[in-house]
């Protein structure tokens, strides 16, 4: 670490030590270390209500910052993949429109 104009600067990670920190994190997240119910079990959840529900209860700031690093990527990719699965929806929803208008019985 240095200082520049009184921002502390972090001497970047090389590409091969950033993706074994990741690694690291990845390899330490456990269900039972979890300080919310179910966000262990993210990676293996179906998006839909009930992993959203599990989110919402992660995203609390009193929650959030006694997450561990493991746990914040957890919440990362769940939220990606909730997402996902909110713009499926979307387009599920369109394309049904879609369908009934252009049909020749729309």
């Amino acid at each position: 670490m240095f200082e520049s104009n009184g921002v502390v600067l972090v001497d970047p990670m090389s590409p091969d030590e950033l993706e074994a920190h990741f690694a690291a994190i990845v390899a330490e997240a456990a269900p039972e270390q979890t300080a919310v119910p179910g966000l262990g079990e993210m990676a293996a959840m179906a998006p839909g209500p009930e992993s959203a529900l599990v989110l919402a209860a992660a995203i609390d700031p009193e929650v959030r910052g006694d997450l561990t690093d493991a746990e914040l990527v957890g919440l990362a990719v769940g939220g990606q993949c909730l997402a996902n699965w909110a713009v499926w929806a979307q387009l599920t929803a369109i394309s049904e429109l879609y369908a009934r208008y252009t049909s020749p019985r729309g």
